[in-house]
């Protein structure tokens, strides 16, 4: 998975927002905010208990059983597993303590969300071990509610800023159909996990 593929997965997220947000401009104005302030307050706690906390088994407290996670790679478990498994393995590889109050906008069941993460790297990520380097994690993300969970998640996050921030080297690949065999391919960057982060 590299950058392009996380760029199309969060722009047919983005799509769907849209399309989301088209689809109840003509609902009551009133239920539909008070549906998205309580999202918004769900999605600040489930950062807090299940990110920073690391309380996984309240997982299901905010998440449905089949959630659908666009960040998911092949392989993974589906549902509620591969949220668990990639939350662990993200936080195997960074310990967070802050971070900077997101900004949010919704509309009916939908809401969009930026992200600031801080804290140290802890682990393996990308071929580097551990340097207990200060890590800002910048991203952003579109969940959908189905009642008072989550059931839909997507997101992207800049891994090229990550990378330089614990000193990691990353070639970028030329376009498939200009790439000449050995001497013009370049190799893959190793692969760290994916963040679990709603």
């Amino acid at each position: 998975m590299d950058q392009k593929d996380d760029l199309q997965r969060f722009g047919s997220a983005l799509r769907s927002f849209l399309k989301g947000l088209l689809a109840d401009s003509g609902s009551g104005g009133g239920s539909s905010q008070s549906r998205v302030e309580k999202n918004k307050q769900t999605l600040l706690k489930f950062k807090e208990e299940i990110f920073f906390q690391q309380r996984f088994e309240k997982l299901d407290q905010y998440v449905t059983k089949d959630i659908v996670d666009h960040v998911a790679r092949p392989g993974d478990p589906p549902g509620i597993q591969g949220v668990h498994m990639r939350f662990k393995a993200w936080l195997s590889s960074f310990k967070f303590a802050d971070h900077v109050k997101p900004l949010m906008i919704g509309e009916g069941d939908y809401l969009a969300y930026t992200y600031v993460n801080k804290g140290h790297h802890t682990g393996n990520f990308m071929g580097v071990e551990a340097t207990g380097a200060p890590v800002d994690v910048n991203g952003l993300g579109i969940v959908r509610f189905e009642g008072d969970k989550i059931a839909e998640h997507w997101m992207a996050f800049d891994t090229m800023d990550v990378a330089q921030q614990i000193g990691a080297e990353i070639q970028l690949l030329a376009p498939r159909g200009q790439r000449g065999g050995a001497q013009g391919a370049a190799p893959r960057p190793p692969q760290g996990p994916k963040p679990g982060g709603v």
